[in-house]
Parts: C-alpha cells; structure tokens; sequence
C-alpha cells in the first residue's frame, strides 16, 4: 500500500506546509532583531527600519509621530549626532 493510500501523505503535505508557516514568522522576528542597535546605551530602531516595517515612508512616519506627539514619552525618539549616523552607515 503506497503512502497516499494510508492517509499519510495528506499529514507529510500538512506538517510540511506548518513548518513553512513557522518559518515566516521567525523570518520576521530576525528581521526585527537585525534592525536594533544600541546607542547612547539604549536599545533602540531608526525611524527608516521602522518605516520600512510599516510599509511607509520615513518621512510619513515621522510626520505622524511629530503630529501625535502627546501619545509617546518624553523620551520616545532622539535624534542622532553625526557621529552616531555615521558609525551605523554600512
């Protein structure tokens, strides 16, 4: 009797494609952990990776944060020195 026979082949068909769909999401989440980086001592992502996330523009992004600024602390976002801008270009 041949594996499709017994039923099985659907379970191979099914584990594969729950192993596929448990790819992705790790995907995404080393996707994210590659985007922070520590500055000034704080674990921290750059306006452009977050943009990225979204699916939107660094400029859309920063706009809507500036205009909702009553929704984020204090101490949500800072600005880079050039230093700092420099060190992270690759």
């Amino acid at each position: 009797m041949s594996w499709a026979a017994k039923g099985r082949s659907f379970c191979f068909c099914k584990m594969f494609s729950i192993l596929i769909v448990l790819a992705k999401p790790m995907q995404i989440i080393r996707s994210i952990q590659n985007r922070i980086y520590e500055i000034r001592g704080e674990r921290v992502m750059l306006d452009r990776d977050l943009a990225e996330l979204y699916g939107t523009e660094t400029k859309f992004l920063n706009l809507a944060v500036k205009r909702n600024s009553k929704r984020f602390p204090l101490d949500f976002m800072f600005q880079l020195t050039k230093e700092e801008f420099e060190s992270l270009r690759l």
